[in-house]
């Protein structure tokens, strides 16, 4: 089928302003800086101070995303935010919250839950939007504020996880160029593997009155 081609156009990320080294990790996991730095390849993260949340980070990626493509926000058709990590746990959206900080227009602006693998999501569902519908400049952004549901006492996740967030704007692209395809898949059956057991219908954090 011949399709309209879309591609990035353009691209931005915003860090968490405090550093956690390896050796912050170290001392208190009782192990070494080279024993995190040769199993995740990682030396340092980055974490979010106490007035910066997913919103924040993620709307200052984007703003950098708009200026790298050379739009303002009122060019934008859709608005979708990839967090696993929302400011508010169900409703505003992140997404709608970004939108309102750029004073983008009233256009469609939704979260999109898939953890690591949320803005390969993202942009599979940009992508069709645009192809399919009268879309032409979507952002994406993906943001996580992830240290603050880590436990800094297991060694095996507290090294990997950190704050920040990253944006791109996608539009239609001279044919041939732009996203080629994709293949998406999930195995629901391995969900045991990495959880947060609470926060959700199945074990509530809040304690609702009975009627």
């Amino acid at each position: 089928m011949d399709q309209k081609s879309v591609g990035i156009i353009g691209t931005g990320r915003a860090l968490g302003s405090e550093l956690i080294t390896n050796d912050q990790l170290a001392s208190s996991l009782n192990v070494t800086e080279s024993w995190i730095r040769e199993r995740v390849g990682i030396c340092e993260r980055r974490r979010a101070a106490v007035d910066e949340f997913p919103s924040t980070l993620g709307t200052r990626a984007a703003q950098m995303a708009l200026e790298s493509a050379g739009i303002g926000a009122t060019d934008l058709d859709a608005i979708i935010c990839s967090t696993i990590t929302p400011d508010y746990s169900q409703m505003p959206s992140t997404a709608c919250l970004i939108q309102a900080a750029l004073g983008a227009r009233a256009v469609p602006a939704f979260d999109l839950s898939g953890a690591c693998s949320g803005f390969v999501y993202s942009l599979e569902v940009a992508q069709k939007l645009i192809v399919a519908g009268p879309y032409r400049k979507i952002l994406i952004v993906s943001t996580d504020l992830m240290t603050r549901f880590t436990d800094y006492r297991d060694r095996k996740t507290s090294v990997l996880f950190a704050d920040g967030a990253g944006a791109i704007v996608l539009s239609p692209t001279e044919r041939g160029r732009g996203i080629l395809a994709m293949d998406l898949g999930s195995d629901g059956a391995m969900a045991d593997c990495l959880i947060t057991p609470a926060g959700g219908a199945v074990r509530s954090i809040a304690v609702p009155v009975a009627l």
